[in-house]
């Protein structure tokens, strides 16, 4: 579980690496038309609706990972209390 949670922050830069090189992308195209429904009736900010879900869901479950390690070290630690040296 450790691992995993270690590895969200690098998942999250390269889903946000992904997010910012398909707005460059989308800056570098003509415009379907002046309104924001153009580009969304054309399907093209399908991809950056997606990647942003995505980025959404690796900071929840990073964010829930992180929880759940807290309270597994705190049950560990009520269960099996580290004794002193003077003990």
């Amino acid at each position: 579980m450790r691992l995993v949670a270690a590895l969200m922050p690098i998942a999250m830069l390269y889903v946000s690496k992904l997010l910012i090189a398909a707005v460059v992308a989308l800056t570098n195209m003509p415009a379907p038309g002046p309104a924001f429904g153009d580009w969304w009736a054309r399907g093209l900010l399908a991809p950056v609706v997606v990647l942003l879900a995505i980025e959404l869901t690796l900071m929840l479950t990073s964010d829930l990972l992180s929880r759940i390690i807290r309270l597994v070290d705190s049950v560990l630690t009520e269960m099996h209390p580290i004794r002193s040296a003077s003990s």
